[in-house]
């Protein structure tokens, strides 16, 4: 675990993406600005010095906090502190024993900040932490207290009661944001009709296994096919016979590859496989099983006729021992795709490794 004061030292790894920096640092700045209006209210109206004292410093370390966070503080970090000041500072409002007829607003509302600004895990269990301890300082209020329009049990309950409600609320609407965005991240890197990654899901796990094959030193190998005279499929057939050949050659070329292998849709009629822990001899075995089981398979429609369909295939293996070469998928698939048009010259229906 962490020394509490490393909170204040700058972050040089893990950063929240730009768009959440930037939201950390407006809730922050609009924070100083809220508690601050508040200290100026209950300082020059309302009479509330407690309050005022307790918001003046509040607005302080806020601002403090928005000024590291600018200097280079995490966004985590910034958003974790600034949480903690503002739950103290609603604490402090709440027992402090003035203003009970508003107090239950900030109570209530408070929850819906940690699950927001830091994720549903740190969220939920800082406003667990929070309701605890808010039900248990004010269920002690109550029994010290000296009659007159103090605390009252059905209010406390009531108000525990609201914080879980927002809380829930809180925590299921942003699991079904961060569902919906996951889901829209997945259809954003997959190719509609056969549910294979397009080449934006390719190029996202592409660097994650030339990492790995880096780290274990493993060879990693890509293949680039394309279905021979595609078009004459649509022609004599129609393209909606071309979107069953495609999704037919699709279900082919999986049944022959492992599970880890990485299949994509890179175009019309192209896809790509990228083999971890396969080098060119391997990749060279993989890719002709590929050819030969397609060429073996034609498809079989409704009305009885054959598609017989092929494929030609380009193999390159990445050089993962150097940083240059390999490391861009783009510079891989030229070398692939070269190949390919190469096998597509000598006549179809072949695997090529050589230039």
């Amino acid at each position: 675990m962490r020394p509490f004061a490393s909170l204040f030292t700058p972050e040089t790894g893990h950063r929240l993406p730009e768009h959440q920096a930037r939201l950390v640092r407006r809730a922050l700045i609009g924070l100083v600005v809220l508690v601050g209006f508040f200290a100026l209210f209950d300082a020059l109206f309302t009479g509330y010095r407690l309050h005022a004292a307790a918001e003046t410093l509040s607005a302080l370390a806020l601002a403090t906090i928005a000024l590291l966070h600018a200097r280079g503080l995490g966004s985590e970090r910034a958003a974790t502190l600034g949480i903690l000041v503002a739950g103290v500072l609603v604490l402090v409002v709440a027992l402090s024993g003035e203003a009970r007829d508003g107090v239950f607003v900030w109570l209530v509302s408070f929850p819906t900040f940690p699950v927001f600004l830091l994720g549903r895990r740190l969220g939920l269990l800082i406003n667990a932490v929070f309701t605890a301890v808010a039900i248990l300082a004010l269920s002690l209020l109550i029994q010290h207290q000296d009659g007159g329009d103090g605390f009252t049990w059905v209010a406390v309950f009531n108000m525990g009661g609201a914080m879980i409600a927002v809380t829930a609320l809180t925590f299921l609407y942003e699991t079904m944001r961060g569902t919906a965005a996951s889901h829209l991240v997945q259809e954003a890197k997959t190719d509609p009709l056969t549910s294979l990654l397009n080449r934006r899901g390719l190029l996202d796990a592409y660097p994650r296994e030339v990492a790995a094959a880096r780290r274990f030193g493993r060879p990693l190998s890509l293949l680039v096919l394309d279905l021979d005279h595609f078009k004459r499929v649509n022609d004599d057939f129609g393209h909606d016979v071309g979107d069953l050949a495609l999704q037919f050659v699709v279900g082919t070329m999986k049944r022959l590859i492992r599970q880890d292998d990485w299949p994509a849709r890179v175009g019309g009629e192209e896809f790509a496989v990228l083999l971890p822990n396969t080098d060119m001899t391997k990749a060279q075995g993989v890719a002709e099983k590929i050819r030969a089981g397609i060429e073996a398979s034609p498809l079989v429609l409704a009305s009885g006729r054959r598609v017989p369909l092929t494929v030609s295939i380009g193999i390159a293996q990445a050089d993962t021992g150097s940083r240059s070469v390999g490391e861009d998928l783009d510079t891989l698939f030229i070398r692939a795709d070269r190949r390919l048009y190469k096998a597509k010259g000598e006549g179809r229906n072949r695997v090529v490794w050589e230039d």
